[in-house]
């Protein structure tokens, strides 16, 4: 009987623990918060007569550049009207000193979502990307010399310069790393022990600057190469931004494209990609009473 007795009630114990209920997460909201239209006259410049306080969060920007703040999402990853491009808002908040960039983020999302009366979804949309494949002919990359090599944190290299005042890696130094180095206009990069993965997302960056975006996308590279090793390599390549008909510098240096096919064996080719989009179905172009 004293072990039927313990069997049943393990059973009670058990059967209880499925109707306790977990408290809901609490909302993360600035303490107070105020949203009000820029004046004309003050665009760009701070909401005067605000007291500077660590607790104090202030924005003064278009709505379109407050949502990409609150969503953490890069130009071109939502889509919303293009009246919200011109829509300039005022927003002052207080939060709590130690409150992380995140949750900060958060709370101005609950706040715009609730002000404005936004409704959303996410969708998979194709947008225009690259793909890093293999040129004619074969990469022309040789295997690291550093096998064994570790990522260095960025900024903690000691490197010296040679006769054209571009940066060299000492030869003892057995670290994965890359180095970038810019002179009248033109680019040199000298990676080592390098993944041809982590180098699609070098020129991510590369072509954000490069390419004329498409629907304010960020150029996507995604690596097709197959290769799987680590190499050693220099790139040299002209920065678009110097080579702006509008600019005094001259640049003889190639274009990426070129560098990449010309010096690595490799080649960027346009391609699509789906991206995940935040789409604002609804949003009221008057904010609710503060």
């Amino acid at each position: 009987m004293q072990i039927r007795f313990l069997r049943a009630s393990v059973a009670l114990l058990l059967s209880c623990g499925l109707f306790a209920q977990t408290p809901a997460p609490q909302k993360l909201e600035f303490e107070v918060a105020t949203i009000k239209p820029t004046p004309d006259s003050s665009l760009g410049h701070a909401p005067p007569g605000l007291p500077r306080s660590p607790g104090l969060k202030t924005y003064r920007t278009s709505l379109s550049n407050l949502l990409r703040t609150a969503f953490e999402l890069p130009p071109g990853q939502i889509a919303y009207p293009d009246w919200l491009y011109n829509a300039q808002f005022d927003v002052v908040a207080e939060v709590s000193p130690d409150s992380s960039v995140e949750q900060v983020n958060v709370m101005l999302r609950n706040l715009l979502v609730d002000r404005f009366r936004i409704t959303l979804h996410h969708e998979l949309q194709d947008k225009p990307a690259f793909d890093l494949v293999l040129a004619k002919g074969g990469p022309k990359l040789k295997e690291t010399a550093y096998p064994n090599a570790k990522p260095v944190s960025d900024g903690s290299l000691e490197i010296t310069l040679d006769k054209n005042d571009f940066p060299i890696l000492p030869k003892e130094l057995a670290v994965q790393a890359r180095v970038d180095w810019m002179k009248d206009g033109s680019f040199r990069s000298t990676f080592r022990a390098f993944p041809i993965a982590e180098l699609a997302q070098h020129f991510s960056n590369i072509l954000t600057e490069a390419v004329p975006l498409v629907g304010n996308v960020i150029p996507r590279v995604f690596d097709k190469t197959g290769l799987k090793g680590r190499y050693d390599f220099t790139l040299e390549y002209s920065n678009f931004v110097y080579s702006r008909p509008d600019n005094d510098v001259e640049v003889t240096g190639p274009s990426i494209f070129t560098a990449v096919e010309k010096q690595l064996g490799l080649r960027l080719e346009k391609s699509k990609a789906p991206l995940d989009m935040l789409v604002i179905d609804h949003i009221e172009k008057t904010p609710t009473e503060n």
